[in-house]
């Protein structure tokens, strides 16, 4: 082989590698996420319950529950609104941490029958938790 030839094969190699990565980007960017009323909840958890699993800090437990629908019972402390979605922010077990539950679009109407001080029931999938909680894609399991 020669020099010229193979520079061609690098080149080529190298700009195959590129483009099967750019086309995995793409997908993964125009991927839709699930719609949570359509996953099985891997646990539910009472409120404060799940702050105090995570943060014994054991990787086990920890990823018993990473990218997978849980349910959660607990009490709506605020209720945000931003770019068309709602967010909760349910009562942790202790004072001053929390669980943010980031809402589907399609709960919006149903975000308006509750207010801070009520108990709701929530299904979403966990993202993680430095010091609060994270769900996203949540769905009320008790509308009222």
């Amino acid at each position: 082989m020669t020099s010229k030839h193979l520079q061609k094969s690098l080149l080529l190699t190298v700009f195959t590698i590129g483009l099967c990565t750019l086309l995995y980007g793409v997908y993964r960017f125009m991927e839709t996420p699930k719609d949570t009323r359509d996953v099985t909840a891997v646990a539910h958890i009472e409120q404060g319950e799940l702050l105090t699993i995570l943060q014994t800090k054991v990787d086990s437990t920890f990823n018993q529950y990473l990218e997978k629908a849980i349910t959660i019972e607990s009490q709506i402390t605020q209720i945000q609104y931003r770019e068309g979605t709602y967010s909760l922010l349910l009562q942790g077990d202790q004072k001053d941490t929390f669980i943010i539950c980031q809402m589907q679009p399609n709960q919006n109407r149903a975000v308006n029958n509750y207010k801070v001080g009520d108990t709701v029931t929530v299904k979403g999938v966990f993202k993680g938790f430095l010091k609060d909680a994270v769900l996203l894609n949540c769905i009320f399991l008790n509308e009222l």
